[in-house]
């Protein structure tokens, strides 16, 4: 399972998504990867039907397959924890332009506090701009333009 994966399925169903996880952090993923994979739901109530359990077992088991940091990392979206790119290719690297993928140059007025900083950039080949951004390390790009100024469409803010 990939981080596109993982999206696709919290948007889904974010229900299916967070019991899924819930089943991983309780019973392990040892215990789901596991194709007789004995665990059930426990839910009080008739708020969660038999359907419903299923489909939060069968990706629970998907999810047992993730490394522990990649889920933390999607759940928490913490700069803390890092997608590897064999997980989450495409994601911003630094010093490579998130447009074109060129290596990028920087320029302009660092902004540095406790916390980390970012640096401007401008991409030689396809003339983006940005500023990279770091919290103790690499975090990704910030404020994205192509070379006429323009946001570049589906890009975080």
């Amino acid at each position: 399972m990939k981080y596109e994966d993982l999206k696709k399925a919290y948007n889904d169903n974010p229900l299916v998504f967070n019991g899924a996880l819930l089943a991983v952090f309780t019973h392990g993923s040892n215990a789901l990867a596991r194709p007789d994979a004995p665990v059930r739901f426990q839910v009080s109530g008739n708020i969660i039907d038999a359907d419903m359990q299923r489909k939060m077992l069968d990706l629970a088991c998907e999810l047992s397959m993730v490394s522990f940091n990649d889920l933390m990392a999607f759940v928490h979206n913490d700069a803390s924890f890092h997608f590897s790119k064999e997980f989450a290719p495409g994601l911003d690297e630094e010093g490579v332009c998130p447009v074109c993928g060129a290596s990028v140059e920087y320029s302009g007025e660092n902004k540095i506090d406790d916390e980390g900083g970012s640096f401007p950039w401008t991409c030689p080949e396809c003339g983006a701009t940005g500023r990279e951004g770091y919290v103790r390390a690499f975090d990704r790009h910030y404020d994205v333009e192509d070379k006429d100024g323009n946001a570049i469409e589906g890009r975080p803010d």
